[in-house]
């Protein structure tokens, strides 16, 4: 691999990394799929990062879970559902009388909880 394309990759995996910490703390970005780019990234530019990655307590559990097909916990889906429709209601009420903002966070929220519960259960079925 070229240099250059090495430093591409750890830059994204920290990027990736980023917004997926941000994602634990703020529903409406989803942690595991920008764990798993993050995770990605590293594995193909730099063993060592990785490493460090699947060693950390929770990030490295997100990480072995995806990778061996289990998804995503029970109570780690009754959290992100949670925070999610608290955030999007706190924001639904919040928007003043802009209709179209509204109906965009309903849709959001209906097609993330979705998204989530079809991980679950593809998982643990």
């Amino acid at each position: 691999m070229k240099p250059i394309y090495k430093y591409i990759l750890i830059v994204l995996g920290f990027i990736s990394l980023f917004f997926g910490i941000i994602g634990i703390f703020l529903p409406l970005l989803p942690t595991t799929p920008f764990i798993m780019l993050s995770a990605i990234c590293f594995a193909h530019s730099s063993p060592k990062l990785y490493e460090k990655m699947i060693n950390t307590k929770y990030i490295g559990k997100v990480i072995e879970d995806y990778r061996d097909g289990k998804g995503m916990r029970k109570s780690a889906v009754t959290i992100s559902i949670s925070f999610l429709w608290i955030a999007l209601l706190l924001s639904y009420f919040l928007s003043l009388k802009i209709l179209w903002v509204k109906y965009l966070l309903l849709t959001v929220g209906v097609g993330v909880t979705i998204h989530i519960l079809q991980l679950r259960k593809k998982h643990h079925s």
